[in-house]
């Protein structure tokens, strides 16, 4: 006897981005990586030319942004001087998480869903926190600022030349 039971989306997706699809030489998750450079980060998105195949088919099609607190902005898939880009709701993405020069983002693209994003500032601590006009980070009971992967008690800071805090573990 065989019964067939359905994974939740959740876990369906945790599943794709751990192991992919082992049946197709294609998974069903893909992922690319930006590094935000030159003067129209805020406004075009250019997916790198090996990726454009992956998403050939959304060419004039809406699909979603997911931020890491969980929060979706619709956005266009569209052709530019023969590019795939993100154009149209890339720019309110890119303002309300107050995307600068030089900040790192791991696109995650789930196959026929949407894209995962992960938004990694200069501090090389990716982004959780966008409420406050989306770009600020989490002050911790001290009032200083900490992302994921630091630890609050363990840290030194040291106050550099300019007055900013540099941390170390």
């Amino acid at each position: 006897m065989s019964s067939k039971v359905e994974a939740c989306p959740m876990c369906t997706r945790s599943c794709l981005m751990t192991h992919g699809n082992k049946t197709n030489s294609r998974t069903l998750v893909s992922s690319f990586f930006k590094v935000l450079i030159g003067d129209m980060f805020s406004t075009i998105l250019y997916f790198p030319p090996k990726f454009a195949p992956t998403v050939s088919s959304l060419n004039g099609q809406e699909t979603f942004l997911e931020d890491s607190s969980g929060q979706r902005w619709k956005v266009k898939v569209s052709v530019l001087n023969d590019c795939f880009v993100l154009q149209e709701g890339w720019s309110e993405f890119a303002s309300d998480h107050g995307l600068e020069l030089g900040d790192f983002i791991i696109f995650n693209y789930i196959m026929g869903s949407h894209f995962e994003v992960h938004i990694y500032d200069k501090s090389a601590c990716e982004r959780l926190d966008f409420s406050e006009r989306r770009n600020q980070t989490t002050p911790n009971l001290a009032g200083e600022e900490i992302c994921r992967g630091q630890s609050k008690l363990k840290n030194h800071v040291l106050k550099r030349q300019d007055g900013r805090k540099k941390y170390f573990n």
